[in-house]
Parts: C-alpha cells; structure tokens; sequence
C-alpha cells in the first residue's frame, strides 16, 4: 500500500514537471498519501492525486480543498465532466496527457494535451475478461462453472480472466485449495472502476449512424428487436435510453445506441438494408459491434427491449460527456443501493 501511495505522489509530480516552464522551480516540502505539499515558484500548493481523472472521483475530493493553500488536482485523464466540475470551483488540475489549467500567483499555465490513449494501459485485458467482469458486477458467482454458464465463454477464457483478474487484485480465495474454496471480489468500486476505464480502450469496433425521427424510440426499436430476435441476433441497447429505463435521470434522450452480435460494417449496412433503415452520419440511432460477447444471462429484457449489463450502459455514459457522466453516478448510485449495500 506505501509502494502504491509512493508510486501515486511520483505520477504527480512528474506530471507537474512536464507541464511547468522549465524556469519554474518546484520544491518537495512534504509527501503523505495521495498528496504532496510542494512550493512552486515560491508559493506554496497542495498537489493531490485523484486516479483516472473521472468526475465521481474528483467531486468528493474538493472537500478537501483548503482555500489557504492553493490545490491541484493530478489525474490519469481528467474526463471532461470533471474538467467543468473544477473549472467551476476554481481549482488547479493537470493530467499524464498534457492537459492543464494552473493559476497559482504569477504562475498562470493553460495547455491542451494529447487526445490519444495509451495502448500500454490495456496490458491483459481481453474481451474475455471484460465480460467476466461485467458478470462478477452483476452478482455472479466467481466460479468457473458460473462464468461458463453466464458468459457462454470458454471454460479456458473463463479460467483465464478469473486468473488476471485474481492477480490484479480484484478477486480474493478464501482457502488456497479444497471443495469450499472460492473467489470473492474484494472492492466492487475498485473493479468498476478498472472495468470502465479498460473498456473505453475496446470502443473501436464498427458502427453505423441511422437516420431517424421517431417520436417513440423505445416502440421502435422494440419493434426492430423483434425481428433481429426472431433471426436468432443478439442485441442490447446502452447509453442514454438504457439508462433512461435502468434508472431515469436525464429528461431528453438525444442518441439511441444498439449493441449487435456482428463484427464487420458490411454486417451493419445488411442489416439496415434489411429494415429500410438510413444511413446517416450523425443520425440519432447507432448501431455498434458489440464489444464483448452478449450473453442472455446479463441482459436485461424490460418492455420488449434487451438492456446492456448495467456496468457497460456506465462505461458507456461516461465516455459521453459531461450528461453522460452525470447519468453515469446516478446509475450506479441507484443500482449499487439495490445490490451492493
């Protein structure tokens, strides 16, 4: 736990030296935790680290915003509803991709960094292991028995991500052997959070934008649902609509998305061609490759609609902006108050 506090406070500071003028000094006075007391260019700040950077992470922290001495917050990659968040509050941040906004005395630094993600960050994750994931966040049991039957994965893909995911500490065994061992997750947080941040680095799978005006989206697509059931198609909704049934909380709905069971774009354009559907870039309905494998055991069915598992429709919004984030903490807000507590 030192190593990782010590590892967390180094992250911060090389990510002030990167952005600083290079005249600028910067002093360590003191480090404890996640934050570090620092001097720069004579003045006196806190530099504290906040993880990836995501807007649920960030709110609780300004609590500890100390009006007497100047913070900043240091982050992987401050998502964009956290960038508002501490604009608003008037607090100092910085991230590892070059972003920053610093007014500290006559230091005042404002850059835009580098938008791509680091490929080095996916390290083991497969799909494979996203959809245990998913499973494990739904309450499934650790087992490979369990996840075989929940994913419909591989007992080899199954043995394999409950592995990667014990040695990244997400799951615990409570005997090392015997007929009552078992895996438990050991922080439910903590594997959202590594699920939702690892899953935004498999969002480049194929998609299609449609053109459509509907006045009632969710008859719609169920309507459309049908018939990719009837030919024996699995498919999910996510993002706004899902979270509009999963738990209501924004009051328009701008964008309808839909995973599929295809691969390729070729497989997209058929089935639109299918339904007299239009593609249209921009338009209202996407269609997508499914990431991981949709399996019947996770989805939701709800008023002739298949829902995406809860922690995917929370990947997904938070990758959407500033609505989305916010929509994003009210879903898990509602569903771990269900299953968690």
């Amino acid at each position: 736990m030192r190593y990782i506090l010590f590892m967390s406070s180094n992250r911060s500071l090389s990510v002030l030296r990167a952005i600083l003028p290079s005249s600028t000094k910067l002093d360590v006075i003191e480090q404890s935790g996640m934050q570090t007391l620092v001097k720069i260019a004579s003045q006196r700040a806190r530099v504290l680290w906040v993880g990836e950077g995501w807007r649920a992470q960030v709110k609780p922290a300004l609590e500890s915003v100390d009006v007497q001495c100047p913070t900043i917050f240091v982050a992987r990659k401050m998502s964009p509803g956290a960038q508002e968040l501490l604009r608003n509050e008037q607090v100092n941040w910085a991230d590892e991709i070059g972003n920053a906004e610093i007014a500290i005395g006559p230091l005042i630094v404002s850059r835009i960094g580098r938008s791509a993600v680091s490929k080095k960050k996916l390290e083991r994750w497969t799909p494979a292991v996203l959809t245990v994931a998913e499973a494990l966040l739904c309450g499934q049991k650790a087992t490979v028995s369990s996840m075989a039957d929940t994913t419909q994965l591989s007992v080899g893909s199954c043995v394999n991500a409950l592995r990667f995911l014990t040695e990244r500490g997400h799951l615990k065994s409570n005997q090392i052997r015997g007929s009552k061992s078992a895996r438990f997750v050991t922080n439910q947080e903590q594997l959202l959070e590594d699920y939702a941040s690892q899953s935004a680095l498999f969002s480049s799978k194929p998609s299609l934008s449609i053109g459509v005006s509907w006045k009632g989206p969710e008859r719609e697509l169920a309507k459309i649902g049908k018939t990719w059931t009837q030919a024996k198609l699995k498919w999910a909704i996510t993002g706004e609509l899902a979270s509009a049934i999963l738990a209501p909380h924004l009051t328009q709905i701008a964008t309808y998305e839909v995973y599929l069971n295809v691969e390729t774009l070729a497989e997209l354009e058929a089935l639109c061609r299918r339904l007299n559907l239009r593609p249209l870039p921009g338009g209202r309905l996407t269609l997508k490759a499914a990431p991981t494998k949709i399996s019947d055991r996770l989805v939701t069915e709800k008023n002739g609609l298949n829902i995406a598992p809860w922690p995917r429709v929370y990947a997904d919004l938070r990758n959407t902006g500033v609505r989305g984030e916010e929509a994003a903490e009210h879903l898990k807000e509602v569903i771990t108050h269900e299953h968690w507590v």
